[in-house]
């Protein structure tokens, strides 16, 4: 079934998108919240957070139902030394990303103009066969019968030999939108504070394309994953 929700959610994208560079999401309800533990232990400190989808879905013309669902967030760093054995939830995975590899990936720079970016990500999300697990708003599972992280998920942190600093996180929507929060980081990450939200209208290049139109048509069709 999740296959066939993969291809008609693309396949329906397709239809009302034939100059991606000009497509422009609709506005949505998207809030999401991180929750954060902070320990010291000696010189060093231990990082915990919790991911929270606190979105409320609603309809949206041709889309239907729309579910606004996270599929990854990530947070600004120095270098990828400045944190280690990081941790993550059942079907996530973490990398680290240069600001380069970041622009190659999803044909956009960073939202925090940082050298590199922590990214938690659904790891199971294009696989057909495994179930993904996204960050979902409450009613979700109820609706489709499933068993997705709702409304929250946890076991995301790492260590650091940094202080906490109030710094920018981007939480990743399945449409690829970015939402900027700012729990404390380790020095805050890199600029510190908030930054603006970005809605990130431009498709990414190549290969990234098509995974994006992918996303978007997920976004509006999770339906037919549930009652086809």
């Amino acid at each position: 079934m999740k296959l066939r929700w993969i291809v008609a959610g693309g396949v329906y994208l397709l239809g009302l998108v034939w100059n991606a560079s000009a497509f422009t999401m609709p506005a949505y309800n998207r809030t999401s919240y991180v929750a954060t533990v902070v320990e010291p232990v000696g010189d060093l400190y231990r990082y915990s957070y919790t991911v929270w989808n606190l979105s409320t879905p609603g309809l949206h013309g041709e889309l239907g139902m729309v579910w606004p669902s996270i599929i990854g967030w990530e947070i600004p760093l120095n270098s990828p030394s400045d944190v280690w054995e990081v941790t993550f939830p059942a079907t996530w995975n973490y990398r680290f990303l240069s600001a380069d590899e970041y622009e190659n990936l999803y044909g956009v720079p960073n939202p925090f103009n940082a050298p590199w970016v922590l990214q938690w990500y659904d790891a199971e999300l294009s696989n057909p066969v495994n179930s993904e697990k996204m960050i979902v708003p409450e009613g979700f599972n109820a609706f489709f019968n499933d068993d997705e992280y709702e409304p929250y998920a946890e076991h995301f942190g790492f260590w650091s030999h940094l202080g906490p600093v109030d710094g920018p996180y981007a939480a990743l929507w399945l449409d690829f939108f970015r939402e900027i929060g700012d729990p404390p980081l380790p020095a805050g990450g890199t600029a510190g504070g908030t930054v603006p939200g970005i809605p990130y209208r431009r498709m990414p290049d190549s290969g990234a394309s098509a995974l994006m139109l992918m996303a978007i048509g997920l976004f509006g069709m999770g339906a037919l994953r549930k009652l086809g």
